[in-house]
C-alpha cells in the first residue's frame, strides 16, 4: 500500500499541470497522462500541438485496453464480493 502511495505522489509531482512539459526533464517522456495533458492544453491556447503521435498513441493504448479491463473486473467481481462479505 505505501509502495502504490509513494509512486502515486510521485506521478502527480512529474505530470505537467501547472509547469510547462520542458521543465520536466526526461520522466515527462515516461508519463502518459503528461502527454494527454500537454496536448489538450496546447490545443486549448493555441490551436495546435507539436506532438499529436504522442496523445494518439496514448488514446489507442488506452481504448485496447479498456475491454480487457472490463472483461478482468467482470471475472473478479463476483471474487471481491465474496471477500468482502457484502
Amino acid at each position: 500500500q505505501r509502495a502504490i502511495g509513494l509512486i502515486t505522489v510521485v506521478w502527480f509531482f512529474v505530470t505537467p499541470i501547472v509547469y510547462s512539459a520542458d521543465k520536466a526533464g526526461g520522466l515527462q517522456r515516461l508519463n502518459p497522462v503528461g502527454v494527454l495533458i500537454v496536448t489538450t492544453r496546447d490545443w486549448m491556447f493555441t490551436g495546435r500541438t507539436d506532438e499529436p503521435l504522442g496523445f494518439v498513441m496514448v488514446l489507442v493504448v488506452t481504448l485496447l485496453m479498456l475491454p480487457m479491463a472490463f472483461v478482468l473486473y467482470r471475472l473478479a467481481a463476483p471474487y471481491l464480493v465474496d471477500r468482502a462479505g457484502v
